[in-house]
This record gives structure tokens, sequence and C-alpha cells, in this order.
């Protein structure tokens, strides 16, 4: 993300990704809502720096955002409950229209943004723009899970979302009624035998990966598919298949209410801070189940304006990262900058960040969406 400090999700990518997906399924308002929600938590990350150091609470803006990081963990458990909702119906040729529907969600968005970041701040060199653009993360001898990010820092998070799409292809491809069950297996052996032969023991932590002495892009393919990240996928797959029995929790009004409570109060102090299933993933799915189960029993109305954040969620975060930095690359001299820093700049850049997402959601992501599902419909008659 933007910041080397960065302790993380997004990528969302979503999941924050298919807004779709959620409509055409009886519009799920609570996944919906949390997307939305999640990507506005890590606009806030990467602008809390505005708000340190200015006032009498110098890490007001740590103290406040610093967890928005963990919006990420959010977007992976959504992500992986979508995926199987989204294809819970067997289709023609559903492997080809799973991976058409998937491309023309995330990339024709990213690409465009990262050759219009790219206008303003060139890579360091053309292969840094190949694996940018290839979606591969630009160096699997770092830390894990970032691997070196790549230039539009958030999109660090694609690079899983990719890779969990191909392996739920590919179970789909070999049984669409067992799809999520195969998906889980081919996720979680590969991942619990790398770290044990590379590292003799298995690693919850978010940091966790095999430990090969090899920059290669194979070896960098086997860290990736060895990082705990890929549990959260399993959450939202396996809520999913448990949906059923979120309708028969009982006292559900006061479940909610703790969970959410639950998720405001790790928010705030930091506990068990940082990436991973049982750290920021922890936290973000008790929040799922608890609303979700409020969603089953008791409803949701419909919100513009949660509406309004959730369907340009993903457009959100590939995006503004980039424009916070061209911003104050190119225009430091706009009135609020010159200010300096605080809560003025701070409502401005978000305001910003949002506005220009809106842009990309309305003549990048939804025209994209659509000719997918032109292809998708010419391919599949």
């Amino acid at each position: 993300m933007v910041s080397s400090h960065m302790v993380e999700s997004s990528l969302i990518h979503i999941t924050i990704i298919g807004n779709s997906d959620l409509k055409s399924n009886n519009k799920i308002m609570s996944i919906h809502y949390l997307r939305g929600l999640a990507a506005l938590a890590v606009v806030f990350f990467h602008l809390r720096e505005n708000l340190n150091n200015v006032y009498a609470q110098k890490n007001l803006g740590d103290l406040l955002f610093l967890s928005g990081a963990g919006g990420v963990d959010i977007f992976f458990i959504v992500s992986g409950f979508i995926i199987a909702l989204s294809t819970k119906n067997k289709m023609p040729k559903n492997a080809t229209n799973f991976f058409l529907k998937r491309f023309f969600r995330i990339y024709p968005p990213y690409i465009i943004m990262l050759l219009a970041y790219c206008y303003f701040v060139m890579p360091s060199d053309w292969i840094t723009f190949i694996k940018s653009a290839l979606l591969i993360q630009l160096n699997y001898a770092s830390e894990a899970p970032f691997f070196g990010y790549s230039i539009l820092l958030p999109s660090w998070t694609l690079t899983y979302e990719i890779y969990f799409y191909m392996i739920f292809m590919v179970a789909m491809s070999i049984s669409h009624k067992y799809r999520t069950l195969l998906c889980i297996l081919l996720l979680m052996v590969p991942m619990y035998c790398l770290q044990y032969h590379y590292n003799g023991n298995f690693d919850f932590y978010g940091k966790a990966a095999a430990n090969i002495n090899d920059p290669s892009l194979p070896a960098g393919f086997l860290r990736l598919a060895s990082s705990p990240m890929l549990i959260e996928f399993v959450y939202g797959m396996m809520i999913y298949e448990c949906r059923s029995l979120l309708k028969k929790i009982p006292f559900v009004n006061v479940v909610a209410f703790l969970c959410v409570s639950f998720y405001i109060s790790c928010f705030l102090s930091g506990w068990r801070f940082f990436y991973g299933p049982v750290n920021f993933g922890l936290w973000a799915i008790i929040l799922v189940i608890g609303v979700m189960s409020y969603e089953a029993q008791k409803g949701l109305k419909e919100n513009k304006a949660l509406s309004f954040l959730g369907d340009i969620s993903y457009s959100l975060y590939i995006s503004h990262a980039g424009l916070i930095t061209v911003i104050g690359t190119y225009w430091p001299d706009m009135p609020v900058y010159v200010q300096g820093p605080g809560i003025g700049r701070f409502v401005l850049l978000t305001s910003l960040s949002i506005s220009f997402a809106y842009l990309i959601f309305r003549y990048v992501e939804t025209p994209s969406i659509n000719i997918g599902k032109m292809a998708i419909n010419k391919i599949c008659k």
C-alpha cells in the first residue's frame, strides 16, 4: 500500500469484487455494506498520517485508523463467500464463464489505473511494470504477505485473489457440487505441506511463508501458495456452506451487537494486530458472521450511502493510493494543502478519492462488466 510501514487487503478486492454478484442473489446487503466500509477503512488507513503530529493527541491518526489496514482481511473473507455463492447454479462452460467474469471485473479497471499512475510516476524499469501489469508481486524474497508490493501498492492483494480464483476454477472443473470442499483442500494442503517442509512447522501468522532462499518466480509461487492469508478465503467459503445456520442463531440481536462491538474494540485497541486468519482475519470473521446472521433473521433496509460505497468499493480500493500520491506530488499547492496536514486535508483527500472512484466505477468498471457479460453470452450460446 502507500506506506512501507503498512502492516498489511485488503485487495477485494474485495475483494471488493463483483458488485452484481450480490445484487443478482437477493442483495445480501450486509456483505455489500461491509465491502464498502472496508474499502473506506483502507483509505483512512492511508490518510492517517495527515492527522498525526497535528493536534494535542499526537498519534490521533494511528489511534483512529491504523487498524483500517484490516479491511483487506474483510475483503478476502467476503470474496470467498461471494465466489461460492455466485457459482451455485451450474451453467454451460462454467469454468470459462467464471474466468471471463473474474477477468472483466478485475483487470480492466486495474490496468487503466496502473497506466494512469505510471504516466505521472514512471516505474524504475520495465520489468517492474511488466510484473505489476501481470499482477505479480515485485519481490518474493521479501517479507510476506506483501512480497515487495506492486507499483500500485494496494494491488498486492489482487495476487492472492487471482491465485484463489485459479484454484476455485480447478475445483469447479472437477466437481461443481463439491467445488468449495475441493477448493479448501487445494488451498490448505499445499499451504500446510510447503510450510512444514521448508519451515518444520505451520504458522497462521500473516507474515508466515515457506522459507525458500530462491529469488526465482517458481519459488515465489511456492511462497505465495504457503501463505496463511489464503485461509481467509476458506473462512468465506465455510460461511457460505453453513449459511443456513445463520437463521438459527438464538438471540441474534445480542449476538450481532456483541460481534460488531468486538470488532470495534479490536479495531481501536489493536488486539492481535496484523494480517492473517488469527489476527485481522479473526476480527473479520466474527464481524461477518454477526452482521450476516442479523440480516438473515431480521433483514436490513437499503441505505443509499452504504450501498453507494459498496458499489464503488473495488474502484475506491484500487485507485485511492495512486491518486493520493499523485496529488501530493504534483498539486501540493492546493488551498488545503498549503495549510498543512490535519482534518481539512484528510476530508479533502477522502472526498477526492471517493469522487474519483465513482468515475472509475461508472466509466471503466461498469462498462468492463457489461463487456464481460456480452462475451460470456456469446461464448456460452
